[in-house]
């Protein structure tokens, strides 16, 4: 117990010894001389700083010089520092320290402002002409050009200037454009570069804030000294924040701009606040958030492109590739292929409807020049889904049209297109569409709105406008064109026996009023429904269809607002000398949802017959059943 004890007497007295001994081994002007130098020697550029550095014991043995800065030799007289910090400490190799050597090997920065210039003519406040590190730059350089395409450099041929480990507490980054007139700022900025000498990788991390979001990162290089000098670097980084989480993992080099090329991924609660935070103009809103895309990367920050892409937004997920190209001067563009398995417009039909949703969604578009090619198994559209989707959307100001090259409907096919053009103010939205082989009555858009289907396989032509505005509706506008052919099939809601049975008005019993029956139905064929559309209103003419060999014929109009109906029809044996019937007429009144039959003219009671099922002859008009009931 009494050798331990003294052993430890010994330490401790070796301990104090080298306490004692060290501030006559390392003078603050020997550590002074020593840090002019080795600045001077790795940047080319004086160091300034006032007072007396200052040696410290904790937490560690190092120096310590107060306001401390580097001068931007690059610009005027009055342009503020490259760098400028109340304290700069540095950390003393205690083992060198010993033997009367100055070894610095780390270094704090606390409350630095680095101030980054780019002026207009080209150079920059951060290029040093001279110094050790730009000899080293020069060096790697001519390393570059030397090796072989595909192989790796030989880094120990790069002399190895020794650097350290860079702490910044509390740090500012001031970077501006003076062309560009562009600026950024990153604060709070606390992190640690790691990079030992010139040969060896470096390793940051930290956070900070820019655009007043937190960021928390790490970036890993390889080789920086060979990408800082054109060349390439093996690099990977991990951002994360609230509005953006991203990660990269491959290649960057310089040969030109800086290029990137590996696997990326980036994840956003909101694709509307992204946009806002990467520098775009969107009001706040709705629509648009959730937010990820996936993939291997290629290109610079200003002509990127993704392959093998995995993208989602709004819960609608694609494939494909994508490709963005930045333009300051101009409007940035965007375009690609993507595919969905289940593709769901509804919500953003929906936003066209709110005026400050509208302008959020144009705003959204606004940022780029889009033109996207899209496929999908389903699409679905407020009342309709389609199977089998090709098409594209191109997005230009104010404007965007989603192109349907084709698509399948049940059994038939479409094609057309939906544009909207305008903003918060008024929008205008146009429909072509062109479709056959299509079931009207299976359209749920359509069932929603009428008890009066055609049922059957039709062909059908929109060409169809309407201005939406602050307080007014999307049909309430409606201007165009609408047809209809459906060759044979039926009228569901309408049986045309029951309502040519019904006594005339003044007959007994003729104030009767038939009422549509969802279960009822009336066989017919060559059914042809035109209207032309003018503000809201559909105005049907030159209509009818062939019911049991006899030829009805419509004529009327519907505000389709509000679904009211005014219809007439006529009901006589088609014109031939064969032909010796007569017809009778009824008015189609009430709704789309609720419509009224009323029979205007009969004949008389013993002359009124039933119409039977007809057999496929009757539908084409050579009608062989008993006489219905007709006007004498």
């Amino acid at each position: 117990m009494k050798k331990v004890a003294i052993a430890a007497a010994v330490v401790l007295a070796v301990i104090a010894a080298v306490f004692v001994a060290l501030p006559r081994l390392v003078s603050s002007e020997a550590v002074r001389t020593a840090m002019l130098e080795r600045a001077r020697a790795i940047t080319g550029r004086d160091m300034l700083f006032t007072s007396t550095p200052k040696i410290t014991f904790s937490p560690y043995l190092g120096i310590e010089i107060h306001n401390v800065s580097f001068r931007d030799e690059a610009g005027p007289a009055d342009a503020p520092p490259i760098l400028q910090m109340p304290v700069l400490k540095g950390r003393l190799g205690v083992a060198a320290a010993l033997r009367g050597k100055i070894r610095l090997t780390e270094f704090e920065f606390v409350r630095p402002v680095f101030n980054l210039t780019t002026y207009a003519n080209g150079r920059t406040s951060w290029t040093f002409p001279e110094g050790k590190m730009w000899e080293a730059l020069s060096q790697a350089r001519e390393l570059r050009a030397a090796t072989a395409t595909g192989e790796a450099p030989d880094l120990s041929r790069l002399e190895n200037i020794r650097l350290g480990t860079f702490r910044i507490s509390d740090g500012v980054v001031r970077y501006r454009d003076m062309a560009g007139g562009h600026e950024e700022t990153v604060s709070s900025l606390d992190g640690e570069l790691a990079w030992p000498n010139v040969r060896a990788g470096w390793r940051f991390s930290g956070n900070w804030i820019w655009r007043g979001e937190a960021v928390t990162g790490g970036f890993q290089a390889a080789s920086p000294i060979m990408l800082l000098a054109g060349g390439s670097s093996k690099l990977s980084f991990d951002l994360r924040s609230k509005p953006i989480s991203m990660t990269f993992s491959g290649e960057a080099n310089r040969l030109s701009d800086l290029f990137l090329s590996g696997a990326t991924s980036v994840t956003s609660p909101s694709f509307r606040s992204l946009v806002t935070y990467l520098g775009g103009k969107v009001d706040p809103g709705t629509g648009f958030e959730a937010f990820s895309a996936s993939g291997t990367v290629s290109g610079t920050l200003s002509d990127i492109q993704l392959a093998d892409a995995a993208v989602s937004l709004d819960g609608n997920r694609y494939s494909g590739s994508l490709k963005f190209v930045s333009n300051p001067q101009d409007k940035n563009k965007l375009s690609g292929t993507l595919a969905a398995n289940a593709l769901d417009l509804t919500p953003y039909a929906l936003l066209i409807a709110d005026a400050h949703s509208r302008e959020t969604m144009f705003d959204l578009l606004n940022q780029s020049d889009a033109d996207l090619r899209l496929s999908a198994k389903t699409v679905t559209l407020p009342g309709l889904q389609l199977t089998d989707f090709a098409g594209g959307l191109i997005a230009r100001q104010d404007e965007f049209n989603i192109d349907i090259g084709n698509a399948s409907y049940g059994d038939g096919i479409l094609a057309g297109s939906l544009s909207a053009k305008g903003g918060s103010e008024m929008v205008e939205i146009g429909l072509s569409l062109d479709a056959s082989g299509i079931n009207p009555s299976t359209i749920e858009l359509f069932k929603s709105r009428s008890s009066l289907l055609p049922d059957g396989p039709a062909s059908m032509r929109l060409r169809l406008t309407s201005r939406i505005a602050e307080g007014s509706n999307l049909a309430g506008g409606l201007n165009g064109s609408f047809s209809l052919k459906m060759g044979t099939g039926r009228i569901i809601g309408l049986d045309i026996s029951e309502v040519l049975q019904k006594p005339a008005p003044g007959e007994e019993g003729g104030d009767n009023v038939v009422h549509a029956k969802p279960l009822a139905a009336t066989p017919v064929a060559d059914l042809e429904l035109n209207a032309s559309i003018s503000n809201g209103t559909a105005w049907l003419k030159d209509s009818g269809f062939l019911v049991n060999g006899l030829q009805a014929q419509l004529s009327g109009k519907t505000r389709l607002s509000i679904g009211s109906l005014a219809i007439w029809g006529n009901v006589a044996p088609p014109e031939s000398p064969e032909n010796t019937g007569q017809g009778g007429q009824f008015f189609l009144g009430g709704t789309l949802k609720q419509p009224l039959f009323v029979p205007q003219h009969r004949a008389s009671p013993d002359n009124r017959t039933a119409i039977e099922e007809p057999h496929q002859t009757a539908l084409l008009g050579g009608w062989r059943g008993p006489r219905p009931a007709v006007l004498r």
